[in-house]
């Protein structure tokens, strides 16, 4: 294992075509240990990885940035196979580590702290984050590529989303806290499993034709948005609300918007305004209760079964026709059990709604 530290950046050499000083670069495969901490005097980067198959263990040691940039501190180019573990990278001015178009990367216990463009960007395909924080940094905390597993990682007070995905990824058992955009965003073909996701600005997770289960979402700006035959299951969507964001993006305050997509077995709880919101749906097994509008809004083409609805200022408010509305239980409404009998719907015709 080949060792990184202040004396060997200062003499250079540490691979083939390695000059003195910053930034290191790792030409061959191969170990790298980092033996002490690292604070940088320019405005480069700490590593240069140009070569595939490379471990660079960290040591559980810190690398500081300096300077206007732009510099990341793991900068890889459009390599293969890179892992980067144990410790922590901040206050570089570009991302905290960067690959646009690598393959199978893996950061492990890895700190990306306070970097201006974002804690870590990988949008080639099949990397891997586990047991990683990003906090504080001016961008997105984790921006990745499609086939991306995310595990056990904390995205925390980052100017971006939190996490961000490509198509084919997995989230599992991970946190997004209080960052201004999303919490989490998925692509086509993704999985969320385990997520908390509380106080992001924008929305606490939104999918696209992607599969969403026992999540919790909480204070933010929307709980869920999802289309495109998405599945949401086992989650919660509590007290999310609008952000105040002058001239930017902002949820709507919504616990769940839905799109032709599954709802199922899922609790909407005391959202800004509508609990759920959907089109082209399916929602069954829901608890949906305390809501300042509406507590399920459909605007056509759904299938409502089976759900409980509590009160608020309105249990139902079908905007559509086409909608199927079955064995729903409706608290203390005496126009809402109406609606629900059938006797209170927009059309009669053939393609009505039908409530029974």
């Amino acid at each position: 294992m080949i060792e990184i530290n202040a004396e060997s950046v200062r003499v250079g050499g540490i691979t083939p075509g390695d000059p003195p000083g910053f930034p290191v670069r790792i030409t061959e495969s191969g170990s790298y240990l980092l033996t002490s901490n690292l604070s940088l005097d320019s405005d480069d980067s700490f590593l240069e990885i140009e070569a595939d198959h490379v471990n660079v263990e960290m040591g559980g040691h810190s690398v500081v940035g300096w300077g206007p940039g732009p510099n990341h501190g793991i900068q890889i180019r459009s390599r293969m196979n890179v892992a980067i573990s144990n410790g922590t990278i901040s206050n570089f001015t570009g991302w905290g580590i960067h690959d646009p178009e690598g393959h199978c990367h893996q950061i492990a216990d890895v700190r990306l702290l306070r970097n201006i463009a974002g804690g870590a960007l990988l949008t080639g395909s099949g990397h891997t984050i586990r047991n990683c924080v990003a906090c504080d940094n001016m961008g997105d905390g984790f921006f990745l590529g499609d086939g991306c597993s995310v595990f056990d990682t904390h995205a925390v007070r980052n100017r971006g989303q939190g996490i961000g995905c490509g198509m084919a990824c997995i989230v599992d058992r991970s946190v997004a806290l209080s960052n201004v955009g999303d919490g989490v965003a998925l692509d086509h073909g993704s999985v969320a499993r385990g997520i908390a996701s509380a106080r992001n600005e924008i929305i606490g997770l939104r999918a696209v034709g992607s599969v969403i289960t026992e999540c919790a979402l909480a204070y933010c700006g929307e709980g869920v948005r999802c289309s495109a035959g998405s599945v949401v299951a086992h989650s919660v969507a509590h007290r999310n609300e609008r952000k105040s964001n002058p001239g930017g993006s902002r949820g709507n305050g919504r616990g769940f918007d839905v799109s032709a997509s599954v709802l199922d077995a899922s609790c909407a709880d005391g959202n800004e305004f509508e609990g759920v919101v959907c089109s082209d749906a399916v929602i069954s097994s829901c608890n949906i209760t305390h809501h300042e509008t509406d507590s399920l809004r459909a605007t056509g083409g759904n299938m409502v079964v089976e759900n409980r609805i509590g009160s608020s200022l309105g249990w139902f408010g079908p905007q559509d026709i086409y909608n199927h509305i079955a064995r729903n239980w409706i608290n203390n409404d005496e126009v809402a059990s109406a609606t629900a009998a059938g006797s209170y719907l927009p059309s009669t015709g053939d393609n009505a709604n039908r409530a029974w």
